[in-house]
């Protein structure tokens, strides 16, 4: 369903505002010149019908009905895997629109992560791309598709993988079976890739161990600041931190 278009031009405006001012103007010609008080009057209905149309205008764009009909998240859920790309496109674009908003998803949150998460490997690239920023949205319920993002570093898109490596970073110690490939990641071409790969490897904590020797190659070879502030801080969690 397209968006109810009910927000005026910039056209309707003027038009609207020109007529106002035209219909005060012709009340104040009318008046004899130098009489204060004539003006009043005709002064007073102008500032009357400008707020009456601006109220008018302004009112109906502020609240709730100009915006676009969602579908239930079952429906969303469902249309991620259809054989038509626009569909799995509009599910994977409103799921990456809801994701921050759980109360939206509430108890199917789980049944949208692990749909989005087959979606990542989707093979139009705008439908990887939302699923990503749906799951990145997500924070800890993305769990689930742990997995799939791991494996969707591999992506040839640099956003894409930006997204994911958030989705991780954002997963904390759920994240440990993706340590592999955040390791990998440090060495991506994206310094924004870099950067969340290392605070990633840092939130999992003692379980990425593995990837200290990268983090120290980083703080050799990475010409990105924030990325080695990144490396630093995550080796001194991993080692900081104790299980149990």
């Amino acid at each position: 369903m397209e968006p109810l278009n009910c927000t005026p031009s910039t056209r309707e405006l003027h038009d609207t505002m020109d007529e106002a001012i035209s219909t005060a103007g012709s009340s104040v010609r009318s008046r004899r010149p130098g009489n204060r008080t004539s003006l009043r009057a005709p002064l007073r209905r102008f500032t009357a019908n400008v707020v009456g149309i601006l109220a008018a205008i302004l009112i109906p764009v502020c609240l709730v009905g100009c915006t676009e009909e969602v579908k239930p998240v079952q429906k969303l859920v469902e249309d991620l895997g259809s054989e038509e790309k626009s569909d799995r496109y509009k599910a994977s674009k409103e799921l990456s629109k809801m994701g921050a908003e759980s109360s939206k998803l509430g108890s199917q949150a789980a049944i949208a992560t692990e749909a989005l998460a087959k979606t990542l490997a989707d093979n139009d690239r705008d439908v990887r791309y939302y699923s990503a920023k749906a799951l990145a949205k997500l924070g800890p319920n993305a769990v689930k598709a742990v997995d799939a993002l791991a494996a969707a570093l591999a992506d040839a898109d640099p956003d894409i993988r930006y997204y994911v490596v958030k989705a991780l970073d954002n997963l904390e110690s759920d994240a440990a079976p993706a340590v592999a490939a955040l390791t990998t990641a440090l060495g991506d071409e994206n310094e924004q890739v870099r950067y969340r790969a290392a605070k990633a490897l840092g939130n999992i904590g003692p379980e990425a161990r593995e990837a200290v020797p990268a983090l120290k190659q980083v703080l050799k070879d990475d010409s990105s600041d924030t990325v080695r502030e990144a490396a630093t801080a995550a080796m001194k969690r991993i080692s900081r931190f104790k299980k149990g």
